[in-house]
């Protein structure tokens, strides 16, 4: 595979391509060799232990997780603090030195003096970077904890797929796969890296809420739903693969129809309560901040991006940034899942449950594709979409420990080679470059 595969992104007769700032060094070869050395020894010592001591098993995966982040960030060009404060590359920042919460809320979209960002998307990310403040205001540690919040969301993919009933070394694969994703590494600091976290916290929250008869997890699920509307409404798409799963449940009689009905509706009305109190409050319009940044992100596309010029150009994008070896297992497990589609199986076959996430997952990104939401820039928008990738690729490798250190070791180097040439997010004018 040749390394101008691997910086390939975006299209040229689209007019929008991510820049190159540096050659590939014969240095990022040794780096990856040794970061996948690593995770695979510290990968094997879990497995022996992660079914007698999960918790300890999750504790220091959390942290190893969130340290390999920051450690890969490093072959950035740029710093994360220098990302952080930009307001051509981020804004969210300095709109929340600017304004306080109470007013980002009652005002927006119409005050004065936002970066672009700021303006044309929902106000959440702004309330979010209030919060980080309140434990430091530096731009660098900024950055850091923001590396920990998308770190986290590695965590909540092996809660995820714990909940479907997966094993725990699967789950753990999956993570360890998710965490070393190109587009995660290379979107860092970004808030889409932060999005994910956020949409599979619904995604779980949702699932423990099905399987449980609490009305705590439905009524945080509904909270989290309404979070996540706030802060980007794009994954809302992740229930095209919920709606499968549930009605896998339903069929295999796992969970009746009127429990899934009751927790749904009790999400819905935690969601709406949330959203009337929020105005009563605040004087915030969820539907009019909505309209205004759907209609902004049409005008863009129609005027800049044109629509069968992406079509195929952003599925590209989306499996390379996904990494070029998840995405080809991902893509395999589907093909040979539909020419085994005449074996049923029981209703805690694993497989089944693999089989099924990912056809759901693949009908998605297609929908989504030819939607044409997030035109030209899905490797950044679609995100939330990749752990799914990594979770097919982590179960085809259940029993195949040499195919699960290859794929590790090559998305390694392709992270590396990508966020060391790439300029996935840039912080500055480029002719100041």
């Amino acid at each position: 595979m040749s390394p101008s595969f691997l910086l390939s992104y975006g299209s040229v007769s689209g007019q929008w391509t991510y820049p190159l700032i540096r050659t590939p060094a014969p240095v990022l070869l040794w780096f990856g060799i040794v970061l996948a050395g690593a995770l695979l020894l510290l990968r094997w010592m879990t497995h022996r232990t992660i079914d007698r001591y999960p918790a300890t098993c999750i504790a220091a995966w959390t942290l190893i997780g969130w340290l390999t982040m920051v450690f890969l960030h490093f072959l950035s060009y740029f710093s994360l603090g220098s990302l952080v404060s930009s307001d051509l590359s981020n804004g969210f920042f300095t709109a929340s030195l600017r304004y306080g919460p109470l007013a980002i809320l009652a005002e927006y979209p119409d005050l004065p003096n936002l970066p672009y960002h700021v303006w044309t998307n929902m106000p959440g990310k702004v309330l979010l970077f209030h919060f980080l403040r309140l434990f430091t205001e530096s731009p660098q540690a900024l950055g850091v904890l923001i590396v920990l919040l998308a770190s986290l969301s590695g965590l909540l993919l092996f809660g995820i797929l714990r909940e479907l009933e997966w094993k725990r070394a699967v789950g753990l694969d999956a993570w360890i796969l998710w965490m070393v994703t190109p587009a995660l590494i290379g979107f860092l600091p970004i808030l889409n890296t932060v999005t994910v976290t956020f949409a599979l916290l619904v995604f779980f929250l949702v699932l423990k809420a099905i399987r449980t008869n609490s009305l705590f997890f439905p009524i945080l699920s509904g909270m989290a739903a309404f979070w996540l509307f706030l802060f980007e409404p794009t994954p809302f798409a992740l229930a095209l693969i919920g709606v499968p799963i549930l009605i896998g449940l339903i069929r295999r009689e796992t969970v009746p129809i009127r429990h899934v009905m009751k927790i749904l509706g009790i999400m819905f009305a935690t969601f709406l309560l949330s959203a009337i109190l929020l105005w009563l409050f605040t004087g915030f319009d969820p539907v009019q901040a909505l309209t205004h940044v759907v209609l902004d992100a049409l005008a863009f596309d129609a005027k800049s991006r044109p629509y069968l010029t992406w079509v195929l150009p952003q599925l590209k994008d989306f499996f390379l940034g996904a990494g070029i070896l998840p995405s080809a297992i991902f893509l395999l497990s589907i093909v040979a899942s539909l020419r085994l589609r005449r074996k049923r199986a029981t209703g805690n076959d694993q497989h089944t449950a693999a089989a099924l996430l990912a056809i759901a997952s693949l009908s998605t990104i297609l929908l989504l594709d030819l939607t044409g939401i997030g035109r030209g820039e899905v490797v950044r928008f679609w995100i939330f979409l990749m752990p799914f990738v990594s979770a097919i690729a982590a179960a085809a490798c259940q029993k195949r420990t040499w195919l699960f250190s290859v794929i590790l070791s090559a998305t390694i180097l392709q992270t590396a080679i990508s966020v060391w040439s790439i300029v996935f997010v840039l912080p500055t004018n480029p002719f100041l470059l």
